[in-house]
């Protein structure tokens, strides 16, 4: 809901604001740091410094596109160098690695020193391949902080782990990042990074055993929490709310479009390569992992009422124009981002959760279903670095046991029930036949057979996912079958029967 805006505080009331929320933010205390900004977020003129403080609150709520935002809505009201590195720090962890070292460069022509600016940098270059680069700007910081009597901090130290990865430097990696781990003051969320940055080039170094160790270490941090026995709950709640019956009787929006495409699938399934496949086309366009579906779906979860019948079930969504209306917003968002793409690719990670919401928001969509092995995805996830208060699930390999086994229910009860299209593709078959798997997706897509799809990984594009390595290089096959070098890790586990090609 937007909030009307309101009266201006006067400098009296803003200062006390200011100060209030700078103590609040000391104190990590995020949310009243926000309600106090409260009046000064929605005041008829922006204030700048509220702004970036808000900007901070995002930031350390991993919310980086919302950081982002509010630093570009601060930086327009009243440029500062504070806000220029919230926004550089937001663009790296968000993926835009070149719009993150452009503003870098900004930065440091206000501070020509700014260790921060040297740091981000670094860190986006050597995420973007322009290792000689990186390693020079991260000479370039030890210098500076060896003159003033310190050592590089970790998170420098973890930069240059990960960039010996790209260099296939794996044992000079692993000794780095021990050497944070070895610190007694490391703070826990740069040792979980520290220990998968370990697992990484463990892994790449054939040193499985000790990659899985680190993997584990990585996943307890923070004690994640995930019941899998309400989890399974919840789908069969979907199921049988989104039943053939009530699904007829559900609002829809009468959008002609067919210009949006979802890909649904767990994450390390192949839905990154595929959204990259796409994008390569001269008319499609990929735009990420592009929340404003599922933040609609979480509108209408809170205006649910199961105990009534459809539509009324739905409370204020419970008439067609305010699904057009869902519909008609997301399709200006997507143009804006991609004005000239006939087909644009959303991928976000819970597509599979609302593939029925699709179907009645744009009756003419089409739908691509990722399958994988479980077993690669189970190694796959634990052994990335995800967020796990938002994937919990990801933290042990029978917790992604559970989260494949329901995505593969549910895709089966859309598959049953709603009438779009959808394509299911199997992320073996695709990366060993590409040559007949590609034409048969342009082909679903209703797109020309084009060349460019099958170099996709020259694309210069923001790939904000733990999938980066593999877009930015030609079809491998090295990753099927990776879970052969854990069999003893998961000797004790079932895994759901999966055959390839099957």
């Amino acid at each position: 809901m937007v909030m009307k805006p309101i009266r201006q505080p006067s400098q009296t009331e803003r200062t006390a604001m200011i100060r209030s929320a700078r103590n609040a933010l000391r104190q990590n205390q995020l949310a009243q740091t926000v309600r106090v900004l409260a009046p000064l977020l929605t005041a008829s003129s922006p204030d700048a410094e509220a702004l970036y403080i808000a900007g901070l609150v995002a930031e350390r709520q991993l919310r980086p596109d919302d950081a982002m935002r509010l630093a570009r809505r601060s930086l327009a009201t009243m440029p500062h160098p504070d806000t220029l590195r919230l926004l550089a720090s937001s663009l790296r962890k968000a993926g835009d690695l070149e719009e993150a070292a452009r503003v870098c460069d900004q930065l440091l022509e206000v501070r020509p020193n700014s260790k921060e600016a040297l740091a981000i940098k670094s860190d986006a270059l050597q995420e973007s391949g322009e290792l000689d680069t990186a390693e020079s700007l991260l000479d370039k910081l030890d210098t500076a902080f060896r003159a003033e009597g310190q050592e590089p901090p970790p998170s420098v130290i973890e930069t240059r782990a990960r960039l010996r990865i790209q260099q296939g430097r794996f044992d000079e990696a692993v000794a780095l990042s021990d050497s944070i781990l070895d610190r007694a003051n490391t703070a826990p969320a740069l040792a979980r990074l520290a220990y998968f940055t370990k697992a990484k080039a463990c892994d790449r170094a054939g040193r499985y055993s000790e990659a899985f160790d680190a993997a584990s270490h990585a996943n307890q941090i923070g004690n994640p929490v995930f019941d899998p026995a309400a989890y399974e709950s919840s789908i069969t709640n979907i199921i049988e709310q989104w039943s053939q019956e009530r699904l007829d009787n559900f609002p829809r929006s009468a959008c002609k479009s067919e210009v949006p495409v979802f890909i649904a699938g767990l994450p390390r399934s192949g839905t990154s390569l595929v959204d990259q496949i796409i994008d390569a086309h001269p008319n499609a366009a990929g735009v990420g992992e592009l929340q404003s579906i599922l933040r609609f779906a979480g509108e209408i979860g809170r205006s649910y009422d199961p105990a009534k019948e459809p539509p009324d079930c739905f409370g204020k969504f419970s008439h067609d124009d305010s699904w057009l209306s869902a519909a008609e917003g997301y399709l200006r968002e997507i143009h804006q981002l991609a004005p000239a793409a006939d087909r644009i690719v959303n991928k976000a990670i819970g597509n599979d959760i609302v593939v029925g919401m699709f179907a009645r928001l744009f009756p003419q969509t089409r739908v691509i279903h990722l399958r994988r092995d479980p077993r690669d995805v189970a190694i796959s996830c634990y052994m990335g670095a995800f967020n796990t208060a938002v994937f919990p699930w990801t933290a042990r390999i029978e917790w992604v046991i559970k989260a494949w086994e329901q995505s593969e229910r549910l895709m089966a009860h859309w598959r049953n029930i709603i009438d779009v299209p959808i394509l299911e593709l199997r992320y073996e078959e695709l990366v060993s036949n590409p040559e007949s798997q590609i034409p048969n997706l342009l082909d679903f897509l209703g797109l020309d057979l084009s060349s460019e799809c099958f170099e996709f990984y020259r694309r210069k594009r923001r790939v904000r996912t733990l999938s980066h390595d593999q877009v930015s290089k030609p079809m491998y096959t090295s990753s099927v079958g990776r879970y052969k070098h854990y069999e003893s890790r998961l000797a004790s586990l079932a895994f759901p029967r999966y055959e390839h090609g099957a």
